[in-house]
This record gives structure tokens, C-alpha cells and sequence, in this order.
């Protein structure tokens, strides 16, 4: 079993998540990873929450854009393609969700894999955010009212962004 590393950008801890167990484990940042995290000095720029979910956008002071989304059961970070991501994410959340077809977005990179989000065309209402290359695999699988609530925390997160 592979465990994947993330860094909140606005804690002291790692969170050390396996995407197929969902078990996980704390330890305190170290002190050159926390000098890192308070050196990117992150911004929440805009939020939604629908359900069990909270979207964020974070920018840096180093120009980038940070989407975090969580949920009970999983988070995850990662930087963002450009600023328009967001609502590109929220306008193929609303054209697909609820449709049997396939489509796949990328919306950012995590470690140097590419982030994207996909609709497959077995079941109208599954969605997956994955980050795939560079020897990484995360996966994250959201069926039924997780489903929707991701949409509509995104939406407002994308709605929060614009103004």
C-alpha cells in the first residue's frame, strides 16, 4: 500500500492520505516544510460548501492559485492550471453531472501529475478527481449525492472568485 503526501498550505501538519483505504495519519511538519508553507504565504480567495464538501481557492504570493477541496472522508490540494480553471470546472460540473457521458477535464498538477476531473459514461452520476504521471496515482471516486454537493460547492467557490 502506497501512501500520497500533501501539504496544507495554511497548517503546521502533513496529512498522509491512502485513496483507497481513506485511512490517514497526521505528523508535524518539519521545520524546513513548514518555512516552505509559510514562505508560499496562501490567500483564501474564494469558498463554497455543499454538504459534505468545502472548496477552496487559495492564491500565492508567488502568483499561483491552489484549489483545496474537503470532505469528511478525504482532502486534497493541489495548484491550479491558471485562474480560470475554477470556473471552467464549475461549467463542466453543470454541463455533465447528471448525463451518462464520458468527458475529462485537467484542471491542475499535484506533484508533477496532472490533476483532472472525469466523467465516465457508466453511470450519470459518478464523478473521479485523479492526479496521474510522475509515478503518482491519487483517485478519488464521488458517486451519487457526493456528487452534486461537489458541483454545488465548486459552483459557489467559482461564483466567490468572479465577483
Amino acid at each position: 500500500m502506497r501512501y500520497y503526501p500533501y501539504l496544507r498550505a495554511r497548517m503546521r501538519w502533513i496529512v498522509v492520505v491512502d485513496p483507497h483505504g481513506g485511512r490517514h495519519c497526521d505528523r508535524k511538519l518539519t521545520r524546513k516544510e513548514a518555512n516552505a508553507v509559510e514562505q508560499a504565504d496562501y490567500v483564501c480567495e474564494a469558498f463554497g460548501i455543499a454538504g459534505d464538501f468545502t472548496v477552496e481557492v487559495l492564491s500565492g504570493s508567488d502568483g499561483k492559485f491552489l484549489l483545496t477541496i474537503g470532505s469528511s472522508a478525504w482532502d486534497f490540494d493541489f495548484e491550479l492550471v491558471n485562474a480560470g480553471a475554477v470556473s471552467e470546472l464549475a461549467g463542466f460540473l453543470r454541463f455533465y453531472v447528471g448525463r451518462r457521458e464520458f468527458a475529462e477535464l485537467v484542471i491542475g498538477s499535484f506533484n508533477g501529475a496532472s490533476v483532472e476531473i472525469v466523467k465516465d459514461d457508466e453511470f450519470e452520476d459518478r464523478l473521479i478527481l485523479r492526479a496521474r504521471g510522475n509515478g503518482v496515482l491519487v483517485y478519488f471516486k464521488m458517486v451519487a449525492g457526493a456528487t452534486t454537493d461537489f458541483a454545488s460547492a465548486v459552483s459557489q467557490a467559482a461564483e466567490d472568485f468572479e465577483l
